[in-house]
Formats: C-alpha cells, structure tokens, sequence
C-alpha cells in the first residue's frame, strides 16, 4: 500500500511564498474589509485581511463573495402632504437615518428656503400642491448640515463616489428622471456589485433595485445632483 503525502497546512503554503501587498477594500454585511496581502500556492490563492482596521487573518479569494451593503433608512411617502416634495421627503429619508430620528418631511417642507425661479436658491413652487417643481442640492445644504451636522454637495461627481458615501453609512440624496416625472428624487440605501437600492418615497418601496448603468443613465439627465453629509 502506498502511503499518501500529508498535504502543507494554509499556514506554511502561505509562508512558503512571498505574499503580494494590496490594498482592495470592500464591504461585507456592513463591516470594512481591506485586503493587505495576496499569497498564490500549489493549491489556492489566499488573502490577508483586515476587519474595520484590524488584521485577522488569512482566507480563500474563493470565500469572499461579491460585497452588497444596505443600509435600514426609513421608508417615507411623500404622498398626501406633499404631491410634489419628492426632495424633501428624500432628505427627510435621509436624515432619518442619522441622530435625527424624529425630524419630518412637513417640517423640513417648512423650513427649506423658496424661490421664486431658481432652484439652486430655494424651492421652486409650493410641494403642498400639484404645482411645485423641485429644489437643488445646493439650496438644501445648510438644512441638511444642521440636522446632520455636516453635508455634501455631491453634484457631477461619480458612482464611486456614491458608493464610497454608502459604504460610510450615509444614505445618498440622488436626482433622477422617472415616474414620467421630469425631475424625482431618491435615496440611496445600498449597493451590491452590479446594482443600487433606493427609497422611493413616490411609490412608497424600500430598497428597490436598480442597475448600477440605470441609475447613471437617468441620475446624469439631472446633471448628476446629489447630497448627503
């Protein structure tokens, strides 16, 4: 009977290489995972990684499976109060997931600024009636700093970019064509590989799906304004 090779440990076919250093970071069930080192062997290619920071330990690639976050935002309709406040009642979505807990959408319908034709300015129209048009990340950035202690007026910037703020649990206010709307407002929960999840406060769904090339396709009709904080 022939006797069969005992085969190396993860640990010394590790060793046994000169591990690569990389610097790839993901997001797993909400945590940050940073992959530092690569070791390819005889039988896998292995990954050192980090956990929010802090090494712990090495892995198959094959067990990291594609990174999909979502963050629990509240879901809000905008419907009745405001038939036309979808921004607001997206902030408000937004903000709900911050400190502020106990904000609303007539409240911040109250206090956002108005004007009479610019939308960079203020809110164009009256969200209370079919007749409101819309406001932009720009009039909104001094209501969300103070409710969220800080904001970010994302426009023209990229899907990275989106995600980057996703992935550092802040929802994201984007701006789209949809609903045979002009103009309508979401809020981004999550992301997964190839697709975003969003609130919409029209139809009232949570953590609907949409592809990653949609969403950039009618957010970028809107000259690709968003906010977050």
């Amino acid at each position: 009977m022939s006797q069969r090779k005992k085969r190396p440990s993860t640990t010394s076919l590790i060793k046994s290489k000169t591990p690569k250093k990389t610097g790839v970071s993901k997001t797993y069930n909400n945590l940050i995972v940073q992959v530092v080192r690569e070791a390819k062997t005889e039988h896998a290619v292995f990954y050192q990684f980090k956990v929010n920071g802090k090494v712990k330990g090495w892995m198959k690639k094959s067990a990291f499976k594609s990174p999909k976050l979502l963050l629990s935002v509240p879901i809000i309709k905008q419907r009745p109060e405001l038939p036309t406040g979808c921004e607001i009642t997206s902030v408000t979505m937004m903000l709900r997931y911050t400190k502020a807990k106990k904000v609303t959408k007539t409240k911040l319908a109250n206090e956002m600024p108005r004007h009479s034709s610019n939308p960079n300015k203020g809110f164009v129209g009256n969200p209370y009636t079919t007749h409101g048009w819309t406001i932009y990340p720009k009039a909104l950035k001094k209501l969300v700093k103070k409710y969220a202690g800080s904001s970010r007026d994302l426009t023209g910037s990229s899907t990275k970019t989106l995600e980057r703020f996703l992935r550092y649990k802040k929802p994201v206010v984007v701006w789209v064509k949809m609903h045979g709307f002009s103009v309508h407002a979401l809020t981004l929960t999550g992301y997964d590989k190839n697709n975003f999840y969003y609130n919409d406060c029209w139809t009232g769904q949570k953590n609907v799906k949409i592809s990653k090339k949609a969403l950039d396709n009618t957010w970028k009709t809107q000259k690709r304004r968003a906010i977050s904080y």
